[in-house]
């Protein structure tokens, strides 16, 4: 259960309200740092904590977003 407290964040964010070098607080107690591009038209989050690719963003789901 540690692992996928880890990669939980509490509360609802979705990209565009994402600052590049933020961090965001886990379930475990721990933060994750996100790192946000533009290319001049749009947003993209390019990687969490150096080693995570996020290729799609702002999935909705029953209890959040992906």
């Amino acid at each position: 259960i540690d692992f996928v407290q880890y990669h939980v964040v509490p509360g609802t964010w979705f990209s565009e309200g994402l600052v590049d070098g933020q961090y965001l607080p886990t379930l475990y107690d721990k933060e994750i740092k996100v790192s946000v591009s533009t290319d001049g038209f749009s947003r993209t989050i390019n990687f969490v904590n150096g080693d995570i690719r996020v290729v799609k963003a702002n999935v909705p789901l029953l209890n959040g977003v992906a």
